[in-house]
């Protein structure tokens, strides 16, 4: 379940994972009503994780393990002259990602100013969260199922297991990824301030530690 931040767009993701009810209405006082239903497709059973807007309700962000051939991450946007949401960009796999290879099993998460996209993928040992740039019709550099990130974060030890979680401030210059070491409880949380194109400084702590 997801709601934009303007709370005029939310989502329910119905129990046997095979659709995506959408929902609108007109101020925050009105009742919702079904906008569209969205088919996810064959194997699609398996948990689908997180599904997100932007703060307008402009962009929704979609991550499906278990797809098979089909694409992990869809990005959907909605279509002023349609009345609906249109599939813009989907992909399984990210260039120069050399770890944390298993999209779609994580957090597909859209900034709330629709700029950025960023994408969890724990993988096996590291982990990593891709950043990558959204277009105004909600496009991300993707050629043949394979997408192209601005920058790729990586966990900093093996088992790692960096991007298992993830959140950003509004326009995603400050990102929040969270990773939980191998055999162990503990979870490890890294701040991340960004620029417009480039990784500026990081901070890391054992959430064991913030009280």
């Amino acid at each position: 379940m997801a709601i934009s931040g303007d709370g005029l767009r939310a989502l329910w993701v119905e129990e046997d994972r095979s659709n995506i009810i959408v929902f609108k209405r007109l101020s925050t006082f009105a009742d919702f009503q079904i906008l569209q239903t969205i088919q996810l497709g064959s194997g699609s059973a398996a948990e689908l994780l997180h599904p997100n807007f932007d703060y307008a309700g402009k962009f929704m962000a979609v991550s499906m393990p278990g797809t098979g051939s089909d694409n992990a991450i869809k990005i959907y946007a909605y279509d002023e002259t349609k009345f609906n949401y249109v599939l813009e960009s989907s992909f399984n796999a990210i260039d120069t990602l050399t770890d944390g290879d298993s999209l779609g099993k994580q957090e597909a998460h859209v900034s709330k100013d629709g700029t950025r996209l960023f994408v969890g993928a724990s993988g096996a040992t590291n982990g990593a969260i891709a950043m990558l740039k959204l277009d105004k019709q909600g496009k991300v550099p993707v050629s043949s199922g394979t997408a192209t990130a601005e920058h790729i974060i990586y966990g900093l030890d093996a088992g790692d297991n960096f991007g298992m979680g993830l959140s950003t401030d509004y326009n995603g210059k400050r990102i929040v990824g969270v990773g939980l070491e191998s055999g162990s409880s503990v979870s490890n949380v890294r701040v991340i301030q960004t620029q417009e194109d480039s990784i500026t400084s990081s901070s890391t702590f054992n959430i064991n530690e913030v009280k």
